[in-house]
């Protein structure tokens, strides 16, 4: 379990979290506007997915300190043991959640982890043009705009560039006070 002031992240358990809220959030439109997947989950197809993630790969809930409350998830996936690089992904799934600083938290205690125990050089993430959110969230944990994939995605009939992110270790520690 990682703890921030705002959040703690603990590991998600494909037997005991898979709340109906949970595949609730994977099934809204605004939710999963900025995430891969466009296609209905279920409590099964959410299961699969999770029992299929391997260490030093890692899914975790993001609970909000004050109430416990399951408002998202964070990942660390593909990880690359030959070149040390890893993906974060995060989702917050409570709407109500949104632009209060938990994801930007939940995303900071995930990387300190990342860096400090799976001996990883980079971190890579992404998201979507539109996205300011996000892009708020990785400037301010000192991400590198790396690429952009234009015209990348289709969304509310419009193409939209892919943002391509990255962190290296020695970037997080000169900003970690």
């Amino acid at each position: 379990m990682l703890e921030g002031s705002l959040v703690r992240l603990a590991a998600l358990d494909p037997d005991r979290d898979i709340s109906d809220a949970y595949v609730a959030w994977l099934n809204d439109p605004e939710v999963f506007r900025y995430l891969g997947s466009k296609f209905p989950q279920s409590t099964v197809s959410v299961r699969h997915y999770l029992t299929g993630i391997v260490p030093p790969n890692f899914i975790a809930r993001i609970l909000r300190r004050d109430t416990g409350a399951h408002i998202g998830n964070i990942a660390m996936q593909f990880h690359d043991p030959v070149h040390r690089n890893i993906e974060l992904g995060i989702l917050i799934g409570d709407r109500a959640a949104r632009g209060k600083g938990y994801g930007r938290e939940a995303c900071r205690l995930a990387i300190e982890y990342t860096f400090e125990h799976l001996n990883v050089h980079r971190i890579t993430s992404g998201t979507i043009s539109s996205n300011l959110g996000m892009q708020k969230v990785f400037a301010a944990l000192g991400f590198t705009l790396e690429g952009t994939l234009r015209q990348h995605y289709a969304l509310d009939g419009k193409r939209l560039d892919a943002l391509r992110y990255g962190l290296l270790r020695e970037e997080f520690a000169s900003r970690k006070p």
